[in-house]
């Protein structure tokens, strides 16, 4: 009897849950139709236990019952296990369009900038400094962007406290998918409680190596990259066929496939404890110490063991496949840490060059996934 009850309040108490998660999520008319049609569902489950299950007995005022039977908790185990399983999805639901959301107002950052400075900003620049903390004033942080120094070198990581450190391990909302299950700040590089990001640029559908020793022409030498396919790109060459790499600085006008076609933004599964062939999945917000300084001229800055790395740290590549940490483990490190993809379940949401934000599916055709990352090889975005 008193497990029928408490069945009966916690039916009643996730239907209120699930209404904050809808909420919550930011996801307007579809999180607000999402719980309109659970409630209602709940509200049924809850009459089925008053009705069939709890009015008998309180209509027996005389009869106490001290214990309750073995089919009774097999209902209440059975009622519990009906609302987790319509429980998860809607929140997962809720969280995914929250994520949208975040990302549409990245999109809408960008196009403000784009609209103030007559271009959008670089994937990273000479000193590290990554595209997501070029627009903090135009994502309602302009205090924090204030605070920023730039200087020649050293720009974040010094010995001593310095604002850019700070801004560093200042955690955004904006650039943070609800969905993510990995503590969102942690110490790195000299940075006290590094706050990450679960959105990369992306530089286009070439490269397919951060760093690597290169040849005059920014492409990988063979003795480099012996893992993968020879003479790929990395994103120490000064050019690539996306939009967001180092000291790219584009305009609209330099995406020639459209910006309603063209890829700008994409989740990563950030996770920096997590790395393989040594690298990591580690993405970041504002500035990188490690792409302090960079020239962009596809050779080393300084000398083999000082030069400018970690550009993944802000940008992804097309060039592996959506999810390639989860879908194909066995990939070498260098590729996994350039890949797109989620925590949501079966793909990931992008950002386009007009703002829109669509939901990839795993199972997007490798070819067309690749030329909607491109800005210029001609391509629609019909086959997404």
């Amino acid at each position: 009897m008193r497990v029928l009850k408490k069945a009966l309040e916690f039916t009643k108490r996730v239907g209120s849950q699930l209404g904050g998660a809808a909420g919550g999520g930011g996801g307007g008319g579809g999180g607000r139709l999402i719980w309109l049609l659970y409630r209602h569902l709940l509200r049924e489950i809850a009459r089925f236990l008053n009705t069939f299950l709890l009015f008998p007995f309180w209509k027996k005022t005389s009869f106490v019952r001290r214990a309750f039977s073995l089919v009774e908790l097999l209902v209440v185990i059975a009622v519990i296990g009906v609302l987790i399983s319509l429980l998860l999805p809607a929140v997962q639901a809720a969280r995914r369009m929250q994520c949208a959301n975040n990302m549409k107002q990245i999109g809408l950052a960008m196009h403000n900038y784009h609209e103030s400075l007559k271009g959008l900003p670089a994937g990273w620049n000479n000193i590290g400094f990554g595209w997501n903390g070029a627009i903090l004033a135009q994502i309602e942080q302009q205090a924090l962007f204030s605070t920023l120094v730039f200087q020649e070198s050293a720009n974040w990581d010094t010995t001593d406290a310095s604002p850019n450190k700070t801004a560093c391990g200042t955690l955004i909302s904006a650039y943070v998918c609800p969905s993510i299950s990995v503590k969102h700040q942690k110490t790195n590089n000299n940075i006290p409680n590094r706050a990450i990001s679960c959105y990369n640029a992306c530089s286009g559908s070439w490269t397919a190596v951060d760093t690597g020793g290169t040849n005059s022409n920014g492409h990988l030498g063979e003795a480099s990259l012996t893992y993968v396919a020879k003479k790929l790109i990395s994103h120490w060459m000064w050019d690539q066929d996306g939009v967001f790499y180092g000291n790219s600085y584009l305009t609209f006008a330099s995406v020639k496939d459209g910006l309603s076609n063209t890829m700008f933004v994409g989740e990563v599964p950030t996770d920096a404890d997590f790395g393989k062939d040594g690298n990591a999945t580690d993405h970041w917000i504002i500035g990188s110490p490690q792409a302090d300084p960079f020239n962009g001229d596809g050779v080393s800055t300084n000398n083999s063991t000082t030069s400018a790395c970690e550009f993944s740290e802000f940008v992804g590549s097309a060039y592996s496949p959506l999810n390639t940490r989860f879908r194909f483990p066995a990939t070498h490190g260098t590729m996994i840490q350039l890949a797109f993809g989620s925590e949501h379940t079966a793909g990931a949401n992008f950002l386009f060059g007009d703002g829109s934000v669509h939901f990839l599916s795993d199972n997007i055709d490798v070819d067309a996934y690749k030329a909607a990352a491109s800005r210029k090889g001609g391509e629609s975005k019909s086959a997404l």
